[in-house]
């Protein structure tokens, strides 16, 4: 069959109608994440255990805005040669305590959440923990509770603060987990990342952060506005030729 007598009259005038239709819906299939969205880069950075500087990142992130390693552990290095200078924390350090405002009548700590649950000093981890003070009585007979620190295993409190990749938490995100496990990803949308170490399955630790950040690009944003337009007036165009083709007639009997 040759291709004049398969291609007839009818069948290309439904083959236009076809690409009409698809030119109508340029602005819904059209290929434009690219072109002029923002950009979110996020990248991780590894956690590892040193045994000079404790909980620390693998690499000197000097130059690199990351943040804290965890926001569970207060004066943790930023990077290894800018600590941040706890110098209460360091009282506490010296088997000292420090009196705290709080009272109990017996005992035993009530519980309370604090902004943090432990201390990095000189490379050694800590816990803050509350004793009562017997001996200082107040009005009342009630008893001074004073703040202390108690030294812990740095492996221990890595994990703890960690968040399981293969768990779910409201917190984690699957574009964290999928940053933690290959190690870039861009995405179009900001994303929340975890102010915490992602734990892998393979046991190592790395801290998710933003690396880069580009707003929209006007001159990709031109350029897609008129690929949608061009799509939507070539469409409007062919169905124009298209409807001159037709000739509708009535043929009827006279009543």
């Amino acid at each position: 069959m040759s291709p004049r007598r398969f291609l007839t009259p009818l069948r290309r005038d439904a083959l236009l109608a076809l690409l009409a239709l698809g030119l109508l819906a340029t602005p819904l299939w059209a290929p434009t994440d690219d072109l002029g969205d923002e950009t979110h880069t996020y990248e991780r950075a590894e956690i590892v255990i040193d045994d000079q500087y404790g909980i620390s990142f693998a690499e000197d992130r000097k130059r690199v805005r990351i943040g804290e390693i965890s926001d569970a552990i207060a004066c943790a290095p930023v990077t290894y040669r800018q600590p941040r200078v706890c110098a209460f924390e360091r009282l506490l350090v010296g088997n000292e305590t420090v009196p705290t405002e709080r009272y109990t009548p017996g005992n035993s700590t009530p519980m309370w959440s604090e902004q943090y649950h432990y201390v990095q000093l000189n490379g050694s981890v800590y816990e803050t923990e509350y004793v009562v003070n017997e001996s200082a009585t107040a009005h009342g007979g009630l008893h001074r509770i004073e703040l202390a620190l108690d030294p812990v295993s740095a492996p221990d409190v890595l994990e703890r603060i960690s968040i399981d990749a293969a768990a779910e938490y409201p917190s984690l995100s699957d574009t964290a987990v999928e940053v933690a496990r290959d190690g870039q990803v861009t995405v179009h949308s900001e994303v929340d990342v975890p102010q915490t170490p992602v734990r892998l399955d393979d046991g190592s630790y790395y801290r998710v952060h933003e690396a880069t950040s580009d707003g929209p690009d006007p001159v990709k944003q031109l350029l897609d506005i008129l690929l949608k337009a061009f799509g939507v007036v070539a469409g409007l165009y062919l169905l124009y030729r298209l409807t001159r083709r037709f000739e509708v007639t009535y043929v009827g009997g006279e009543r």
